[in-house]
């Protein structure tokens, strides 16, 4: 199996978080964003499995922890997507469909041949900011044709059911209901009969994929030196009039989307939920402290005289005194003092004390300390 992860974008969205840090670097329930999604290809993929890592802001700290973490489980390689341009000092890249293109020479060298149907040859695409709870491993079965006949299915696109009234934010796919195959797919429509959104996981086979890098090539072609981001989903569209057959797997017990922060404490409270996180090493670490879970608490941790949970996720290297904390995700290396909050988002490093206040969104570095904490560097 060849595995390709985009992560090339500046993640603006999620400011000001994504400020310091890549978008995939982000923790929630313990775990970076690229953890939780690198730790399913595990899963399902042959040991080592080819791995691609599309970069761009961020790259040098990218491409060291993925060396570091994952060398072991994959063969890695990365390919750089250039900036299309700078926003100030922020930069911005030429779409989805562009950094999927980067990896075509990449996949022809991996390739057994175009006409494989061995599955070492299938290319899973998975975003970095979607991570599916459960049903990676239809995912891969349907694409291997173990649920289907493997002549009838050229590629598998995950998809989730959203409101209508926010289907102007995905692509948008139509499928037909006797035979499951797409029918049509369109990118960000105003309108539609459907409400079955694309996922950011796609599986394709080597001869979805030559096609699919020809009308990327001119999805590409179409705004060299003009505005906008080149897309996937209009590529996806022609190979569906070219007569691929492409199969829609909804995710049903859902994707988590982390692409803005109004879904990060979502997916952590039911990443917490789902996959039974610890409480930390031993209750007896965090005196005169009620602990409510499900909750995770990371390494070197201090908790006096405090009360966490449910759903909080706690980095490695904090120390909280005299705090309330419910449903937060507080980042590495924190320091709280006096804090009573719920609903709230803190980044790494940050020193706060004596704030009763909810959802909050404090990002990497802040330092909110009274004026006596603030003239020392510890709690």
């Amino acid at each position: 199996m060849k595995f390709v992860v985009p992560m090339a974008g500046a993640g603006t969205r999620l400011r000001p978080f994504t400020f310091s840090k890549p978008k995939g670097f982000f923790k929630v329930a313990g775990k970076r964003l690229i953890d939780h999604i690198l730790d399913l290809f595990k899963m399902v993929g042959s040991d080592p499995s080819d791995l691609l890592i599309i970069t761009g802001s961020e790259e040098r700290a990218v491409r060291n922890y993925i060396r570091d973490v994952y060398s072991s489980s994959f063969d890695i390689s990365f390919i750089s997507q250039q900036p299309k341009g700078y926003d100030g000092n922020i930069p911005y890249f030429g779409g989805l469909g562009q950094a999927i293109l980067l990896s075509a020479e990449w996949y022809a060298k991996k390739v057994s041949s175009y006409d494989s149907l061995r599955s070492e040859d299938f290319v899973i695409i998975n975003l970095n900011d979607m991570v599916p709870l459960k049903g990676y491993d239809d995912f891969i079965e349907i694409l291997q044709g173990k649920q289907t006949r493997s002549d009838d299915v050229d590629g598998v696109i995950g998809i989730m059911r959203v409101p209508k009234s926010t289907i102007s934010s995905y692509g948008i796919v139509m499928v037909n209901s006797k035979t499951g195959f797409i029918e049509n797919l369109v990118e960000k429509p105003k309108s539609s009969p459907s409400n079955l959104a694309i996922a950011g996981v796609y599986g394709f086979k080597p001869r979805t994929m030559k096609s699919l890098y020809a009308f990327l090539e001119k999805e590409v072609q179409k705004f060299e030196g003009k505005e906008g981001e080149a897309q996937l989903t209009p590529a996806l569209q022609d190979l569906v009039e070219h007569g691929f057959k492409l199969v829609a797997m909804e995710f049903k017990s859902g994707i988590l989307d982390f692409g803005k922060y109004s879904t990060l404490l979502e997916g952590n409270k039911i990443l917490l939920s789902e996959r039974n996180f610890p409480i930390g090493d031993n209750l007896k670490d965090f005196p005169h402290s009620s602990m409510n879970p499900p909750i995770f608490i990371g390494k070197n941790v201090k908790i006096n005289d405090s009360v966490i949970g449910p759903y909080c996720s706690i980095g490695d290297n904090c120390v909280l005194q005299d705090c309330i904390i419910k449903n937060s995700v507080i980042g590495d290396g924190c320091h709280l003092e006096r804090i009573i909050t719920q609903n709230s988002i803190i980044g790494d490093n940050v020193y706060m004390d004596i704030i009763i206040k909810d959802n909050m969104l404090i990002g990497d570095q802040s330092n909110i300390r009274s004026p006596t904490n603030n003239k020392s560097n510890s709690l």
